[in-house]
């Protein structure tokens, strides 16, 4: 037929990405498991066949269970470039940055990023609010102890307590 594109390599291209996201699936098991090594064999084939923002990322959870954590920020900004709405990857790239970079502003900005896309994760309003009251922001840090606790996030109950103490504490000086 003239004036349509040829399909015939479609059917490949099918095969392709079945293969790779079998590949990813594969190595994301193996790190559940623990097994960063044997992963990353996995989930470098998914990414050579078909690279994708989820095998990007995973591809950051093995390099940061390797403890390489250049090539870990690495593959989630290439995650990021091709899905920038992912929760998961900013919690990572903060947590990265909070613990490995030293770097509490950095870690503050992706974590807030985070939470606004997902803006009842308890965790991720946890994690923000340790890191906002380790840099000295204790309203905002009670406010999403807070909020964490009312999304049923009991660990957040101490916390609040001792960053209602340190504010307290200030106030009185």
């Amino acid at each position: 037929m003239e004036g349509y594109a040829s399909d015939a390599g479609f059917p490949n291209n099918l095969k392709i990405q079945k293969e790779a996201q079998e590949s990813m699936a594969f190595g994301a098991s193996l790190l559940t498991q623990g097994d960063a090594s044997s992963a990353l064999t996995h989930i470098s084939r998914s990414l050579q066949l078909y690279p994708t923002a989820d095998a990007h990322y995973n591809m950051g959870i093995c390099q940061y269970m390797l403890k390489d954590t250049d090539k870990a920020l690495d593959h989630w900004h290439k995650s990021l470039s091709l899905d920038p709405n992912q929760a998961d990857v900013y919690v990572s790239l903060g947590n990265i940055y909070f613990m490995s970079k030293k770097d509490p502003q950095q870690a503050i900005s992706y974590m807030t990023k985070a939470q606004q896309l997902a803006p009842e994760d308890p965790e991720i309003m946890f994690n923000l609010a340790c890191m906002q009251e380790s840099s000295g922001s204790l309203e905002p840090a009670i406010q999403l102890y807070e909020k964490a606790i009312e999304h049923g996030l009991e660990k957040a109950k101490a916390y609040l307590r001792n960053a209602i103490a340190k504010q307290m504490a200030q106030s009185s000086k």
